[in-house]
């Protein structure tokens, strides 16, 4: 997605804007060498995956042209305990 943004990490959860939605969401995964990912699923089940930026252990992205109904999930890596 090109038009992808950093978005607001004070915005925690996908917040809908009208024209594109935020997501935030929190995770220390940064700290051990990991990062968060959000997948977007459309009707068929393809995923486009949009890597997030983070801020404090907040990672976040705005995405434009994505409202309510969609389907979305994050990915977190790095070690499990």
């Amino acid at each position: 997605m090109s038009d992808t943004r950093p978005g607001d990490p004070y915005l925690l959860g996908a917040t809908w804007d009208g024209q594109g939605t935020n997501f935030a969401v929190y995770s220390s995964a940064g700290a051990y060498g990991g990062e968060v990912v959000l997948y977007l699923f459309d009707d068929n089940g393809r995923e486009t995956r949009v890597p997030l930026a983070v801020d404090c252990d907040i990672w976040h992205a705005r995405v434009p042209d994505v409202g309510p109904g969609q389907r979305y999930g994050f990915r977190a890596s790095g070690p499990y305990d």
